[in-house]
């Protein structure tokens, strides 16, 4: 195995040389840097990372912890992160936890094995199990105190309301995801908001994040048929999973009733007809939690601690404005 001895040698540079610009802990000049390098690739040095660790005490790692990795707008915020963090060369390693308990072990698990900061989204109770004793940025709502980045979830339900009123429609139904996830409360409460006295709430229902709608709700939807003209859902998996109910019942979309999403994943353009939604740039998220997380481990100023990133609403052909057929 190449040493950093024959990095040196090859280099023409002293062993401590290659150290300062392995580490960038000192101002190496532009030719000797590029000397080192061109030494590494010949000699097909690496550098062993754990033993940098113990001299730094620094792993140039990022722990990411996440609910539910099925998500599907999640394969580009992950993807987004992690360009982030290897932009600045740092690694991260990522942990799933489908409940608290197994969240509390992750984060443990992460810290235990020296990362350097943590990334957090935070599970359906949205209280941080544990005060992790690492610098930590959560990906959510977050009691005072804690850095936090997340989307304009009341904002968005806001919009769908707007959205709602100006095609014309009265009445409405409502599908949200489980009520213990803040992003589900602020969406809802941005949508009442916004309705004032202006849309009538016809049908108010819950479910599971799934593309497959229970069939209570299927008969509840079927039950109201004819109520209401727009159904404003949570999120985009309850949306599709709306569309592909109401096909069955025989209820046209968006003919017969207009469907509104939210988050705007890949999915929203596959579905027949192309979800209209409310955007959440998932990249500008994952790149900005990244950022505030760097910021706290350089011990640079932290404007911002709490970012909320704006949202947008896509237009697609599951909505239309509302004709009377009386």
């Amino acid at each position: 195995m190449p040493t950093m001895m024959d990095v040196a040698q090859r280099a023409g540079v002293s062993v401590a040389t290659v150290s300062y610009v392995l580490n960038g802990n000192k101002p190496i000049s532009t030719e000797v840097v590029e000397r080192v390098q061109e030494a590494m690739r010949a000699t097909g040095y690496q550098p062993n990372s754990v033993a940098r660790a113990l001299r730094t005490g620094q792993s140039r790692t990022l722990g990411l912890v996440v609910p539910d990795l099925t998500n599907p707008s999640f394969p580009q915020f992950l993807q987004a992160i992690e360009a982030r963090a290897r932009n600045d060369g740092y690694a991260t390693v990522l942990m799933e936890s489908s409940n608290k308990e197994n969240e509390a072990q992750n984060l443990t698990f992460l810290t235990q094995r020296g990362v350097d900061g943590l990334l957090w989204m935070l599970g359906s109770d949205h209280l941080p199990s544990i005060k992790p004793s690492v610098p930590t940025v959560i990906l959510d709502y977050a009691p005072t105190g804690w850095l936090t980045v997340h989307p304009d979830d009341y904002g968005g339900g806001r919009m769908q309301a707007r959205f709602a009123k100006q095609l014309g429609h009265k009445n409405v139904a409502l599908l949200w995801g489980p009520r213990s996830l803040t992003s589900m409360k602020e969406r809802r409460r941005g949508f009442h908001d916004e309705s004032g006295g202006d849309l009538n709430v016809v049908l108010e229902l819950e479910a599971s994040f799934s593309l497959e709608l229970p069939k209570n709700l299927e008969r509840k939807l079927e039950a109201e048929r004819g109520n209401y003209t727009f159904l404003a859902c949570g999120n985009d998996t309850l949306a599709i999973a709306a569309i592909k109910t109401l096909k069955t019942l025989g209820i046209s979309v968006p003919e017969d009733v207009s469907v509104i999403g939210f988050d705007d994943t890949p999915l929203s353009t596959v579905i027949d007809p192309p979800l209209t939604t409310i955007a959440q740039p998932v990249k500008k998220l994952g790149t900005f939690a990244v950022e505030l997380l760097l910021s706290q481990l350089q011990d640079k100023d932290i404007l911002q601690p709490n970012m909320v990133i704006p949202v947008s609403l896509i237009q697609r052909r599951s909505t239309k404005p509302f004709v009377s057929k009386k």
